[in-house]
């Protein structure tokens, strides 16, 4: 091989090289600019996907919570307010109050002053028969 086929084939090499090295940083550059561009919608998407939920939670478009809004010829609804109560147990008494102090311990009461008592009276054949009331 000559010298000046020597360097020939050099400058080809340091010039492959170059290219080479020129379309992997192009590469990189690309794939870095594609990377960014992914995040960025993925992003813009986040925050719209939050911001939807947010409006469908509200009822209202841009609203952030509270009370949820009307349908057409409705009243507006109040949003939930409160804890949550739980429905009573079906094994006992929701509280044990005593009960009220003007409320009497039932008891049995003496008859009626104007009732007479009942009386055994005897049938035709003599013998005691069912009681019977005086009005009868």
């Amino acid at each position: 091989m000559t010298a000046s086929a020597h360097l020939l084939c050099s400058a080809l090499a340091a010039q492959a090289q170059a290219e080479a090295r020129q379309a992997q940083a192009q590469a990189q550059a690309q794939a870095q600019a594609q990377a960014q561009a992914q995040a960025r919608q993925t992003q813009t998407q986040a925050q719209a996907q939050s911001r939807n939920q947010a409006r469908a939670c509200s009822g209202k478009p841009g609203a952030r919570g509270g009370e949820r809004a009307p349908r057409a010829g409705r009243p507006a609804l109040p949003g939930p307010s409160g804890p949550f109560i739980a429905e009573p147990s079906a094994t006992g008494p929701l509280t044990s109050e005593p009960p009220l102090p003007d409320a009497a311990p039932l008891t049995s009461e003496p008859p009626l002053a104007d009732a007479a008592p009942l009386t055994s009276e005897p049938t035709a054949a003599g013998t005691a028969g069912a009681p019977r009331s005086p009005g009868v």
